[in-house]
């Protein structure tokens, strides 16, 4: 079971009380640590209300009110962007003793539209007109509008990650900052990008388990009996898939100007 919270509200949670028969002596106290995504704490050591206790049929469980969280990279998970957070809780028993219980949770973000180009470079209706055109994006075809939204934002946002160019006065500048910044696309750039977007938001929505496979190490595969390998050094990893990096290498470059001088 997912357990799941919107950004910026109190996160609830209702965890099973320590007996004395796990303690092996009566409790005394209680702490609760916060984990975000890359298990750096968030939270440490905030004592726990051992007064706030509810009964849960036969089982007492302690009312734990973390207060909101403010993560700083939410990624698209299951349709959504979701931050993933561990709680653990620590009953500390009158010898010492101490008894742990985790609890995992994800902070959801509140669907927001596209904007260009805050988060996209097209809106909505030219990047779904763009898609009904493609043979290649049944993931995002076969998606919901709450699930490609995210999806396409995400996209957007990894994409940034790459060093792609474009011209202006026969000289190559950044895309980034310069697009958000202001910069008018041409309609063939607005098109090629938006393009390579749609492929990489249906890439997220699981348009390619294959390429997924390759990224792990996988250099090998059968069915029947017969085993996966998976070689010991990963390839470089690079946040969008093959689809999306083929339809934008004529943007890619690795030595731009930031700006117009």
């Amino acid at each position: 079971m997912d357990y799941v919270f919107q950004k910026g509200e109190n996160v609830i949670l209702q965890i099973p009380l320590a007996t004395e028969v796990e303690l092996g002596c009566p409790l005394e106290k209680a702490f609760y640590s916060v984990y975000d995504m890359n298990s750096a704490p968030v939270i440490e050591n905030e004592p726990v209300d051992l007064e706030n206790v509810t009964n849960c049929g036969f089982d007492e469980e302690v009312i734990l009110t973390i207060p909101p969280l403010d993560p700083i990279d939410m990624p698209v998970i299951k349709g959504a962007p979701r931050a993933f957070y561990r709680v653990m809780v620590e009953f500390v028993g009158e010898t010492g003793f101490i008894h742990r219980h985790n609890v995992e949770f994800y902070l959801e973000d509140k669907l927001v539209d596209l904007e260009p180009p805050t988060n996209s470079f097209a809106n909505y209706g030219y990047l779904m007109s763009l898609a009904g055109s493609m043979s290649s994006v049944e993931c995002l075809m076969d998606s919901s509008f709450e699930e490609r939204l995210p999806a396409f934002i995400q996209a957007f946002k990894e994409m940034q990650s790459v060093p792609l160019s474009i011209v202006r006065d026969r000289r190559k500048v950044a895309l980034f900052p310069c697009f958000q910044g202001g910069e008018e696309l041409s309609e063939k750039e607005k098109q090629e990008l938006s393009y390579a977007q749609v492929l990489q938001a249906n890439y997220i929505l699981g348009g390619s388990p294959i390429e997924e496979r390759r990224k792990s190490g996988l250099v090998s595969g059968s069915v029947g009996s017969s085993s996966n390998f998976y070689r010991g050094d990963k390839p470089l990893s690079i946040p969008l898939g093959n689809d999306a990096l083929d339809a934008i290498k004529s943007y890619i470059s690795w030595s731009v100007r930031l700006g117009r001088s």
